[in-house]
This record gives structure tokens, C-alpha cells and sequence, in this order.
């Protein structure tokens, strides 16, 4: 079925209007008349000037100019043809294109990040999926906005699903590494991107509707102006979901040792009871434990974010203990991370914070090494290779509980220890190697 709107990349404005209207909400939910005229107007210029220097292309992903540094997508937007598109009137709404867009597309995607959980309309979400029968990928904050036996969500395929994409609608998060800086969406997708930074929206990718706006609202407001007729895209898209899972299995069940990190990863996740608030401190290992452990709540997972800084686990995992003392809070490690701020145990002890690291150990700061050899050669492998460092006994001289794990069948008999133990606790399991997240991209 033809998409019914010219393929053009237009932004939206800051727009008065009927309070029920699409696009009638500034960012921050602030109102309209919290901004001066030259505050919109200048807004809007920039706005303009961004769609302009996207129409025609979509921006490529960023290359690599040297060693993990992606080349800056503002150099490559300022070298963009000139837009022969005239200027868009003042005050223009796209809100309606998008319901238009989404009701008509026969392959919708969406993608929603971490602005959806600090939305005030954040449950609207399940409105839109069922308005527009759409598969669903979550990132960062908004992990546990949808159940693990969600029909409409999904985690194992989404570069897939992308590729097969005829409309894409992402919530709250950039087009960042952690999307292949949308280079996995094919060059005829509509891209409808929401976002309350009007600079992320068609950073490194495109958008034909940009909505600088609340998630949530957006969302709201999607679902009751328009609806999509289901088809056979769901379960397409859960077709994929399972090949994929099918393929991870043999090394999910592996017995090897080292322990392979899919093993680590589904002991790890079948240990983790639903009520748990997860923190992920570690690179490589959190993104593989990531397709495998379930969030079941809101708010329950937290990370660095794109390009925040390792270390973070003790202080955020210290947070939630005592924000929720009466469930279980794990850190996910890395040996790498632990390194920058595992002392922290001692603050753990001494304050009776009782928190569970599982530390998957693999002797390096693999997700940078992996880059390396890529890159250099295995010859050529600076300052990421490790040893496999007992820290648990350095958590145990602290006062807390730590287990060193070398058999896959004692993975999971020694976190229920260390929760059974009432004491910060360290399980350190030694891993090996695995091509699982071979070509993923670091930064």
C-alpha cells in the first residue's frame, strides 16, 4: 500500500492551538507563552535550517576517522546540497502526518529510550502499540516499560526489523551507536523521530516528521488520531525474534569452561527474581546479558546511558537498595568497571547496603579489544587485556560475601547464596570468549 505523503524531511514547530490538538506542547511541558517570540523565533530558524540540509539524503552513519572516534555528523550535515524546499509555515503541526504515516504503513517499527520513563502520559505507550499494531524495541530507561511476554515487544531482532522497515517511530532516544547511527534503516523509510532535544532529532539519520515534544503526550495523542489494520507484521517480526533466540541457544546451553558468556547470561537471568532492580556497570557482558535478562517494571534497569561513564554501578545500585529495601538490587560487571569503583563495597559493608555483583570475568575491557583487533590486528591490542583478578576475595576482606565461579552449574547456586548471605555481595565468574557480538559497535 502507497505511504501517502511526499518523502520529505520537515521538522515540527512550537505551536499554539486547541489544547487537544497534535504538536500544541512545548518541551519540558512548558506552555507556549513561557517563550518570547524571538525565543520561537529562533527555534524555528534553526529547525528550518536542519531540514533543509537533510532533504534529499539521509545522512549516513558517521565513519571511523581514527581509532573509536565516529567523524562528527555536523561536519557531514554542513557539506549537505542546499534544500530547494520552501520554508514551512509558521506554526506548523506534523502530528497529523505521523497518525497518517503510521496508519497507512504496512511494516511500522517503533523504538522507545529513556524520555518515555520520565513522560507524566508514559502509559499511553500500550494505547499506541495497540492503535498501530506496531513490534517494539525499548533502550536505556524505558526497559521494563513493556512485559518479557509482551506479543508487541521484542529485543533479538530489531537491526532485522529495521532493514524490512517501511516507517520507523522513535521515542526518546538518538540514532546513536547503540542504533548503528541508523544505518540499518533502509533509505525509503519514513522516520518519524520525538524528541524534547530538538538538536537530536534527524541527527546522523534523517526524519520526515520531527516532533519536538513529549514522548508520552505524542504518543497519547498518536493513539487516538489514527489506528493501523493488523496484518501479518507481528508475527514476521516475532519469525525473526525467534530465529534469532534458536541461534543463541547452542552456546546458551554450553558446558565449556571458561564459561561461555550466553551461559553466564541465561544463569544470570534465570536467577534474577522479577521484583529485582538491575544495574549494568560493564560493557561487553551487559550488552550480552542484556538480550537475555528480563525487566519486568519501569525503572528497574539502570545504566550509564550512550557514552556515560563505567563505575557508575555501587552509587546507582547503593541508591536503589535503599529506595527499595525490600527487594533484591544486582549489578551487572564487568572486570574492567569494577576496577574504577569497586571499593565502593566498603561503603556497602559499612553502611549495611546489602547489593549483589555478578561479575562476568573475562580478563579484558573486551568490548574495546574487540574494536582493536578488528582494526590493528591481534598483535596490536594496547592497554585492554586484563587477568582474571580474584575480586571476590577483595569483597570478602571488606566484610562482604564473594564466591569464585568456574563451573557453569554453580552460577546460579552461588548468587542464591549471596543473596541468602544478607551482606553486599561479589560473585565473580571466570568467562571465555564468544563471537556473539562480533562487528557491534563500541561508541
Amino acid at each position: 500500500m502507497p505511504l501517502p505523503l511526499e518523502r520529505r524531511t520537515v521538522t515540527s514547530r512550537l505551536c499554539s492551538g486547541a489544547a487537544t490538538s497534535l504538536c500544541t506542547f512545548a518541551p519540558w511541558q512548558a506552555s507556549i507563552e513561557d517563550y518570547s517570540a524571538a525565543e520561537i523565533g529562533r527555534l524555528e530558524a534553526a529547525a528550518e535550517v536542519r531540514s533543509r540540509a537533510q532533504h534529499r539524503r539521509r545522512l549516513a552513519p558517521p565513519q571511523l576517522s581514527h581509532a573509536f572516534a565516529p567523524q562528527r555528523a555536523e561536519t557531514r550535515r554542513r557539506l549537505a546540497p542546499p534544500s530547494p524546499l520552501p520554508p514551512s509555515p509558521r506554526g506548523a503541526c506534523r502530528g497529523e502526518e505521523a497518525a497518517a504515516l503510521l496508519s497507512k504503513a504496512e511494516r511500522p517499527v517503533a523504538i522507545v529510550g529513556t524520555q518515555w520513563f520520565f513522560s507524566p502520559y508514559r502509559d499511553s505507550l500500550h494505547a499506541f502499540l495497540d492503535a498501530y499494531q506496531t513490534p517494539c524495541f525499548l533502550n536505556g530507561g524505558a526497559r521494563g516499560a513493556l512485559r518479557p511476554d509482551d506479543h508487541r515487544f521484542f529485543r533479538l531482532c530489531r537491526s532485522k526489523a529495521l532493514a524490512q522497515a517501511d516507517v520507523v517511530a522513535i521515542f526518546g532516544t538518538p540514532w546513536d551507536f547503540r542504533l548503528g547511527y541508523g544505518s540499518k534503516v533502509p533509505d525509503d523509510c519514513f522516520v518519524i523521530q520525538v524528541d524534547q532535544d530538538p538538536q537530536t532529532i534527524g541527527h546522523n539519520r534523517g526524519a520526515q516528521v520531527g516532533l519536538h515534544a513529549d514522548a508520552g503526550l505524542v504518543m497519547q495523542q498518536l493513539a487516538s488520531a489514527g489506528a493501523r489494520k493488523a496484518g501479518d507484521w507481528l508475527a514476521q517480526v516475532r519469525a525473526m525474534e525467534s530465529e534469532r533466540y534458536e541461534r543463541m541457544v547452542p552456546e546458551m546451553n554450553s558446558s565449556d569452561t571458561p564459561i561461555n558468556p550466553l551461559r553466564f547470561s541465561k544463569e544470570l537471568a534465570d536467577a534474577i527474581p522479577e521484583d529485582a532492580t538491575i544495574v549494568c556497570d560493564g560493557g561487553d557482558i551487559v550488552g550480552t546479558a542484556a538480550k537475555l535478562v528480563n525487566v519486568h517494571n519501569p525503572g528497574h534497569w539502570m545504566d550509564p546511558g550512550p557514552l556515560g561513564t563505567l563505575g557508575v554501578g555501587p552509587g546507582f545500585a547503593m541508591a536503589a537498595k535503599l529506595a527499595r529495601p525490600n527487594s533484591p538490587v544486582f549489578i551487572i560487571y564487568g572486570d574492567g568497571s569494577f576496577g574504577l569503583n569497586g571499593f565502593e563495597f566498603e561503603a556497602m559493608v559499612r553502611q549495611n547496603i546489602p547489593v549483589i555483583g555478578v561479575m562476568g570475568n573475562d580478563a579484558a575491557w573486551t568490548q574495546i579489544r574487540r574494536g582493536q583487533e578488528e582494526m590493528f590486528g591481534a598483535d596490536r591490542l594496547p592497554a585492554t587485556g586484563l587477568a582474571f583478578t580474584r575480586y571476590d576475595t577483595i569483597v570478602q576482606a571488606m566484610g562482604g560475601h564473594g564466591e569464585y565461579v568456574e563451573d557453569p552449574t554453580q552460577i546460579r547456586p552461588a548468587i542464591e547464596r549471596g543473596l541468602a548471605s544478607g551482606k553486599p555481595a561479589l560473585i565473580n565468574v571466570k568467562i571465555g570468549t564468544s563471537n556473539f557480538r562480533k562487528g557491534s559497535i563500541s561508541v
